[in-house]
Parts: C-alpha cells; sequence; structure tokens
C-alpha cells in the first residue's frame, strides 16, 4: 500500500511553485492518490503546527503549538510521574520544535538518560530533568527560523564518532 500525506513545495517564484504543485498531484493522482486541500501559492501557510510567513521569510511554530508544548512542559514541571517512554514522545515535539533553531537542542541532555533509565515506569522526573524541561520552555518563543539570513558558500560537514565513522 502506498501512503502519502502533506506535500508542500516551496520557492520564490509563485508560478513555479503552482506548477511543480500541479505536476506533484498529478503524479500522485495518476497512482489513485487523490490530492485534496489543495492551496495556491501564497506567502503565508500552515501545515501541522509550523507556520511559514513570507515578508520576511520566517519559518515558527504557530501560536496554538507553541501554547500546547508550554502547556505541556508546564504539567511536568508540576511533578506528575511519567515513564520514559510518555517523556519521549514530549521531547519527540519539543526536538521538532527546536530543529527550526538547532543551538536550542543543547539544553537536552538528562532528559535522554531518564528516557533510557525510566522507559516502561512511571517516575518523578528527576531534578536534572526538571531543570533542562523548564530552560526548554523559556526557550521555546526561540524556535524560529529567519529564511533571509545569509548562507556561508562552503559547507562543512564534522563527524563527532571517536572512531572517524559511525
Amino acid at each position: 500500500m502506498i501512503y502519502s500525506d502533506h506535500a508542500s513545495q516551496f520557492g520564490l517564484d509563485p508560478d513555479i511553485v503552482n506548477q511543480r504543485r500541479e505536476l506533484l498531484s498529478k503524479a500522485l493522482n495518476g497512482r489513485g492518490l487523490d490530492t485534496h486541500e489543495i492551496v495556491e501559492a501564497t506567502t503565508i501557510a500552515e501545515t501541522l503546527g509550523i507556520q511559514f510567513v513570507g515578508d520576511p521569510p520566517t519559518v515558527c511554530a504557530t501560536p496554538a503549538r507553541r501554547w500546547k508544548m508550554h502547556r505541556v512542559l508546564s504539567a511536568l514541571l508540576r511533578g506528575r510521574r511519567v515513564s520514559g517512554r510518555d517523556l519521549e514522545m514530549i521531547v519527540d515535539h519539543l526536538t521538532l520544535l527546536f530543529l527550526l533553531c538547532r543551538p536550542l537542542l543543547s539544553c537536552l541532555n538528562h532528559v535522554y538518560d531518564f528516557m533510557a533509565a525510566c522507559y516502561t515506569q512511571k517516575r518523578r522526573l528527576w531534578k536534572s530533568v526538571l531543570h533542562e524541561l523548564r530552560i526548554a520552555r523559556g526557550l521555546l518563543i526561540f524556535a524560529r527560523r529567519d529564511l533571509d539570513r545569509p548562507w556561508h558558500p562552503s559547507a562543512l560537514m564534522v563527524d563527532a564518532s571517536l572512531s572517524g565513522y559511525s
């Protein structure tokens, strides 16, 4: 079974974006995958709780998604007992938001240790985890990307593996 969901096209020329969207829709429809909720090229769009604004070009969480994450983190900070599996689902959503501004991910460390140590048992969060989640909640507003920032002409890749490859 073939499944496709949420296709978005981005570009600087609305005519080209619409043209590519039409080509993709025809290809999917030709394979029996009906497309729906088709939107013409626009400078403001929203999908999966992420907002795209065109002037200046910015990507960020929708206010509703950011507020929902704030409420979830606040509930955890009040001392709810959770399993590592429960925390993993929350951290997955938080990671998606923080990928918009990757340095924000650096506030998370002990959450991963907690998830591994308490994956199936509900426990009170460790103080170190509470501290990280409090910081993450405060950083939510910075989870955004300005798309018109300058790019460096050279790409750089590094590997953190001790053996030189992973």
